[in-house]
């Protein structure tokens, strides 16, 4: 088992914004999940859709910061952030939506649209592959969060969430070099948990956090 969680903690950011994920139900267990970079660098709490309890807690937030509130998705009426008429006296809740494209298409409709939406533009390829990409210009869900950060000025704290990131991507590396050292110098390591369930299974240890 690889855990990455304390140096993922040693990188916790504080600064005057603050951020939550509404997550799809699939993705909460996923080691290939981003997400969970986001809460333990910014503090997010995660609200699971699904969850009656999380939704409620998530509508009772969204009321009480409504006007300080932004939901991070590329909709047809998103614009960029410089673009947003924001006091200086705001403390922006950013609201990331958490899962596939159309896992996440569905979570904005849920959102009511008085809730400005704010989009970034990426300039380069993703960087994060543990889960491929449907379109060139498409990032993960940290990648997107970084990317916001640095437009709103933040530089250190999306600096901080591409550290978290490497820091997955080095987990599962020294992972997949585990498991293939295992698998070459014991022949009956497969046969006891079969090739796609053992490989399966140790991905899920990378970064259970």
């Amino acid at each position: 088992m690889i855990c990455v969680c304390q140096r993922l903690d040693a990188l916790r950011a504080t600064e005057a914004v603050d951020v939550v994920v509404l997550m799809n139900h699939k993705e909460r267990f996923r080691a290939s999940n981003t997400a969970k970079v986001i809460e333990k660098v910014c503090g997010a709490r995660i609200f699971v859709d699904g969850n009656d309890d999380d939704w409620a807690d998530f509508e009772k937030l969204v009321q009480e910061r409504m006007g300080e509130a932004f939901v991070l998705y590329p909709s047809n009426v998103a614009v960029s952030w410089d673009s947003l008429p924001v006091a200086a006296n705001v403390r922006p809740l950013i609201i990331v939506l958490d899962g596939t494209w159309g896992q996440a298409r569905r979570l904005n409709q849920k959102i009511t649209d008085s809730i400005p939406r704010v989009k970034i533009l990426p300039t380069t390829l993703s960087r994060f592959l543990c889960r491929r990409q449907t379109q060139a210009d498409r990032v993960c869900t940290a990648e997107a969060l970084a990317l916001l950060m640095s437009d709103m000025g933040l530089d250190q704290v999306g600096s901080k969430l591409e550290q978290g990131l490497q820091i997955v991507v080095e987990g599962f590396n020294m992972l997949l070099v585990t498991y293939y050292t295992s698998v070459n110098n014991a022949s009956s390591f497969q046969s006891k948990l079969g090739h796609s369930h053992c490989q399966c299974s140790l991905l899920q240890l990378v970064v259970m956090i």
